[in-house]
């Protein structure tokens, strides 16, 4: 067996007497192999593209189709803040404010109801089944009622802050007082009737 000399790939020489071979086809450079290459990326980017296209499209329609027709507004309901208490007055100012504009104020309301009352026949009680029945004396309580409520609102008001406390106790405690009478001389006599128990 004899070796080839002539290396790899080369075409050895033609024996003697006769013509040398003709030339084999022209050799490729490596241009013309990367041309099919490009296509074939080119196509597949293509199709990806097509494929991604599709589907973003597909899903942007089925979210906008999900909405409802007319979203209703959202109303947030927020409390307001308590306004901060006034400063409290000096002691000696705010015992004078409650004193004048307080207790002094409630004597116009007060004298009202006991003028209203007076229409009352001497010694008879508010409680007196017959002030139910007559439409004069009934109207003359509830109307004292009335001036009772006004003598307990405009003391309420005007109990000035930084008052000694002892003068601001007794004033919320007058003011509750004229409202609890006033209250129930109007509601007293406002169509409520007791009915007998009956006993069977």
């Amino acid at each position: 067996m004899s070796h080839n000399t002539f290396g790899v790939g080369a075409v050895p020489p033609p024996p003697p007497g006769y013509p040398p071979p003709p030339p084999g086809p022209p050799a490729r450079s490596g241009r013309s192999r990367i041309w099919p290459l490009v296509l074939a990326a080119g196509i597949i980017g293509a199709v990806l593209a097509s494929a991604t296209a599709a589907i973003v499209t597909v899903q942007a329609r089925g979210t906008t189709a999900a909405l409802p027709e007319s979203v209703a507004p959202v109303t947030i309901t927020v409390a307001a803040p308590t306004p901060a208490p006034p400063a409290p007055l000096p002691v000696e100012q705010a015992d004078r404010q409650t004193c004048q504009e307080g207790f002094l104020a409630t004597q116009a309301p007060t004298k009202s109801a006991t003028d209203a009352l007076a229409v009352l026949p001497a010694g008879m009680k508010v409680l007196d089944p017959a002030v139910q029945q007559n439409p004069e004396w009934a109207s003359a309580v509830r109307s004292a009622g009335s001036f009772y409520t006004q003598a307990s609102d405009v003391l309420h008001e005007k109990i000035a802050p930084g008052t000694t406390p002892v003068l601001a106790e007794a004033a919320n405690t007058t003011a509750k007082a004229f409202r609890v009478l006033g209250d129930s001389y109007t509601k007293l006599l406002g169509g409520l009737t007791v009915k007998p128990c009956s006993t069977n």
